[in-house]
């Protein structure tokens, strides 16, 4: 489901959208595609109107993002921000055909990956909700004239509703603002969801939080914020922060690593670890960086030494890149039992099978690290894995995600190498 994070004077910079998942699975996904302040930044809205919009806009935005303001005294405010932006807007004379025109000329720019988002839900026939307090007629303009505007494409926004004469009269009721993105707005359309239980929600706003209430029959959803603006000030209490690091060689190789592994043993959580490496050199490089504890627990091949000390071969089994499962490991997965969440770590397509045979497992979130022919594996990872991370050697989001998920209860982790 997407939201514009910034209201109608600038016509969301970040849109969010929300996809559905998998087959049987509802994903709603609002996700951030930024561009400029199209409408009042062009030719069509008069200078006068756009100092009103900004006067607006600089009355009403820290009421939005004041995080010591309970809800209930926001949303009047916010319906009283679209409508006086909304009645401003329809004083311009704007033309129904000035609006291609109007997108044609401002240069927006959808965010970095758009296509592949919108092919790849369009392909596997993932609903692509689209949640957007801005204005609905620019926002389907700018991804239609970006080839990206699919049959899957469902977009709940602001319509310009216009007279017979061409020329902007209102928008079409109801009224969506950064608050209501949810049911209250789009009950027809998520009658369409019927059978998928999981969604996958990218948002720009604390708005966007409910766009997936109403869903009939979720039962997961992954909320993953973008936070543009105010980066340095603290959220409201269990607000999840991730700072995403791009670039080859971004960040120190095993950073995190210490507060992963001590969270973990704080909490009391198993960590296993399957590497078609050297059990041995492995077990010793974690303990001399001090982060070997009691509830870790290493799968691997294990040296063996002869009386002479000497290495004469290797323990059973073998463990190669494709059976980090329990056909190596049953023995441990039963320490497991009455633990249905696993935290998948891979960095290879081998590891996704690592929690395969923990007994009575509910939840399994996957992440990928993709290090290695990023460009030609980068398809095959998202179609795998639940989130993916480029060239990233941290553990920094990991991190981030483990805090948020410690707020629900314990979950086992598993971890391959």
């Amino acid at each position: 489901m997407a939201g514009g994070a910034v209201p109608p004077p600038t016509v969301s910079r970040a849109l969010p959208c929300a996809g559905i998942t998998g087959e049987g699975a509802q994903g709603a996904s609002k996700s951030s595609f930024v561009f400029p302040d199209i409408l009042d930044n062009s030719k069509v809205v008069s200078e006068e109107c756009r100092r009103e919009l900004t006067a607006l806009f600089d009355h009403y935005y820290p009421i939005e993002t004041d995080p010591q303001c309970p809800m209930e005294e926001k949303l009047p405010h916010m319906v009283e921000w679209w409508s006086r932006a909304h009645d401003l807007l329809c004083g311009q004379r704007i033309q129904r055909l000035q609006i291609a025109e109007v997108v044609r000329e401002s240069g927006a720019m959808l965010r970095e990956g758009y296509g592949a988002f919108f092919d790849t839900l369009h392909r596997h026939g993932i609903p692509l909700f689209i949640f957007s307090a801005g204005i609905g007629d620019i926002l389907e303009e700018v991804i239609r004239q970006r080839g990206a505007l699919h049959p899957n494409t469902h977009i709940v926004s602001n319509y310009m509703d216009f007279g017979d004469d061409g020329l902007l009269q209102g928008f079409k009721a109801p009224l969506i603002h950064i608050f209501n993105k949810n049911s209250s707005a789009a009950a027809s359309y998520f009658q369409q969801l019927q059978g998928r239980t999981n969604v996958l929600l990218l948002g720009d706003s604390l708005g966007d939080l409910s766009m997936a209430d109403g869903v009939p029959g979720v039962q997961n959803v992954l909320k993953i914020g973008f936070l543009n603006d105010k980066v340095g000030e603290p959220g409201p209490p269990g607000f999840l922060r991730v700072e995403r690091v791009r670039g080859t060689g971004a960040g120190t190789t095993g950073e995190g690593y210490g507060a992963f592994f001590d969270t973990l043993h704080c909490h009391g959580i198993p960590l296993f670890i399957f590497s078609a490496g050297i059990g041995d050199i492995l077990e010793e490089v974690i303990r001399q960086r001090g982060a070997l504890h009691p509830n870790t627990h290493i799968v691997s091949n294990y040296m063996d030494f002869g009386d002479d000390g000497l290495l004469q071969g290797f323990k059973a089994p073998l463990i190669h890149i494709f059976n980090k499962n329990s056909s190596a490991a049953a023995s441990y997965f039963q320490q497991l039992q009455g633990r249905t969440n696993v935290l998948l770590l891979g960095d290879s397509l081998g590891d996704l099978s690592m929690a395969d045979g923990v007994p009575g497992v509910q939840n399994v979130l996957k992440i990928g690290f993709l290090n290695d022919k990023v460009e030609e594996q980068r398809e095959c990872y998202l179609d795998s894995f639940d989130i993916v991370l480029e060239r990233d050697e941290t553990l920094g989001v990991v991190n981030g995600l483990l805090q948020h998920i410690l707020c629900s209860g314990a979950c086992g982790s598993a971890q391959g190498s």
